[in-house]
């Protein structure tokens, strides 16, 4: 009986020593991943944003609550509003603060899958410069039940463009004949050649066989 005590302090003292106990399949999120409907932006256009968590793995009781500060260039985009927010198929609700950017995330019966979150719109101003931009979801938490998680920022750049820019993306026009060929390739247009005027007797129409008796005009045919 001692020995098994002397050996079951000394496993208790190696644990200790060595750093304790420990949680086999600990619940971990690598990162949270931004998407766009489209890359760039015009006056007046709506991009559409979704926000999702990658590499969820052993959750046990379900992520509850995920919360971060959601921020955009306001020289390219509209104000969000909480109205322009909406929870994905496994939350419920979604709180968003415009003033300062905080977004809060419930999901009552627990996500254990990660995916999906959240998806919003940005409306684009009425004018616009060339630039890029980005929109981003920095601090980001989410609560397991067990503990904290806190997943990496996500950000996702979109390209800005001008309101001169044409819609077809200013590509040049296709080479093609005639006038309008050259003068888009930087040539002057090629000119048909001058008529030769007809001498006065070629008016005269003869029979065939026949011709006119001289060059003057109206003059009868032999």
């Amino acid at each position: 009986m001692k020995r098994m005590r002397r050996l079951l302090g000394a496993v208790f003292l190696a644990l200790t020593l060595c750093g304790g106990w420990t949680t086999a399949g600990a619940a971990e999120l690598d990162r949270g991943v931004l998407q766009v409907s489209q890359g760039w932006v015009r006056k007046g256009e709506t991009v559409d944003v979704t926000f999702s968590l990658d590499g969820a793995r052993d959750i046990q009781d379900g992520i509850n609550v995920l919360m971060g500060t959601l921020t955009y260039n306001q020289a390219v985009f509209q104000p969000l509003t909480a109205a322009d927010i909406a929870a994905a198929a496994d939350w419920d609700d979604v709180y968003y603060n415009p003033d300062t950017g905080r977004l809060l995330v419930i999901s009552r019966a627990g996500d254990r899958d990660g995916g999906e979150v959240f998806r919003f719109k940005l409306k684009a101003n009425a004018s616009l410069s060339p630039a890029e931009t980005a929109i981003a979801f920095s601090e980001v938490q989410a609560s397991e039940g067990q503990g904290d998680l806190q997943p990496d920022a996500a950000q996702v750049p979109v390209q800005v463009i001008s309101d001169q820019v044409s819609s077809g993306g200013g590509n040049p026009p296709a080479a093609g004949n005639g006038d309008a060929a050259a003068e888009n390739a930087g040539q002057p247009p090629r000119r048909p050649p001058p008529r030769r005027a007809l001498p006065l007797w070629a008016s005269t129409r003869c029979p065939r066989g026949t011709a006119p008796a001289s060059s003057s005009p109206g003059a009868s045919c032999c």
